[in-house]
């Protein structure tokens, strides 16, 4: 492309501004009320894969057809509906994969103070927004792993604290408790009542009976000492 030389005269010319236009980094467009264009810069058109002309003069169901145009005008319709400008998130569906644009619209008024048109400039952030999607989906597998350790470490305390046949907590976690409440109590001044159960003649049952049956006594044993 041929280089454009400004003339010293404090302002652009049309070619001038086409060429700044042309080599921004992001879609410009200015569409009317009835969604037809009446200009795109370079951008645009390489990503509606058209010329110049089968865009500019055309609607945009007719240019990026109907469900493409769908998504577009949604913020179309805010900015008529609020007559000021409005910014938001697009999308386009290319031949292999979605783009996504932060796109402002900025509204145009004719000598009574009409909106008769608006410019849009699109900003490509499908980037961002796949880092956004990866960020999320390692932070969803992250708190399930979280969760995953946090269950462990519940089951393996409740082994460890856990006598696997009656349930009841064992020896470790009595003493734990204990040191815990004694302390307690001492720094309440409160009274403290411990409760010890023996089975007597246990040894009976598992001599004459079996440990099957010694089993079953302390599971029973051990489900009464809960229920009441």
């Amino acid at each position: 492309m041929s280089q454009i030389k400004a003339k010293n005269t404090g302002h652009l010319s049309q070619p001038q501004l086409q060429h700044i236009l042309d080599n921004v980094g992001a879609h410009i467009y200015i569409r009317d009320l009835d969604s037809n264009f009446l200009y795109v810069n370079k951008l645009t058109a390489d990503l509606f894969g058209k010329s110049y002309a089968e865009i500019v003069g055309h609607p945009l169901e007719e240019v990026i057809g109907l469900e493409a145009a769908t998504e577009f005008r949604r913020l179309d319709n805010q900015l008529f509906v609020s007559q000021q400008k409005v910014e938001g998130i697009e999308t386009f569906q290319g031949d292999t994969e979605t783009t996504y644009y932060w796109t402002v619209k900025v509204p145009l008024y004719d000598d009574h103070g009409k909106v008769q048109s608006f410019i849009g400039i699109s900003s490509d952030i499908t980037a961002q927004k796949k880092l956004e999607v990866e960020l999320a989906e390692s932070n969803a597998k992250l708190e399930e792993k979280i969760q995953e350790i946090t269950h462990l470490q519940a089951t393996l305390w409740e082994q460890a604290t856990r006598d696997p046949l009656t349930q009841l907590y064992n020896r470790r976690y009595f003493n734990e408790y204990a040191r815990k409440e004694v302390s307690k109590i001492k720094r309440n001044h409160e009274p403290m009542a411990l409760l010890m159960v023996d089975a007597d003649h246990f040894k009976k049952i598992n001599d004459n009976l079996g440990h099957d049956k010694g089993d079953q006594a302390l599971i029973h044993l051990a489900d009464i000492l809960v229920k009441n």
